[in-house]
């Protein structure tokens, strides 16, 4: 999957009506939910060195995947640690 591919955008209204038995605080959740816009930048990028292995590796995985960036920044930490 590319990030081209983008996830079909609910209102919170089309949904809690397709619930009509759910609980306020599924209904609170579900509200909360649909405003969580996200970070704008990654906060993982703290601990990536600019220029190391690390850093392609990221880039890499942001720019062809849609892979969480913590996966592969950990598997080079494991990797850089001999685990």
């Amino acid at each position: 999957m590319t990030k081209a591919i983008r996830a079909k955008e609910f209102d919170s209204a089309s949904i809690l009506e397709a619930y009509p038995d759910m609980s306020e605080e599924g209904q609170k959740t579900v509200r909360m939910m649909l405003s969580f816009k996200g970070e704008k930048t990654w906060k993982g990028l703290q601990v990536v060195p600019p220029g190391s292995i690390a850093d392609e590796v990221v880039d890499i995985f942001k720019s062809e995947s849609d892979i969480p960036l913590e996966l592969p920044l950990m598997i080079i930490f494991l990797s850089i640690l001999g685990i």
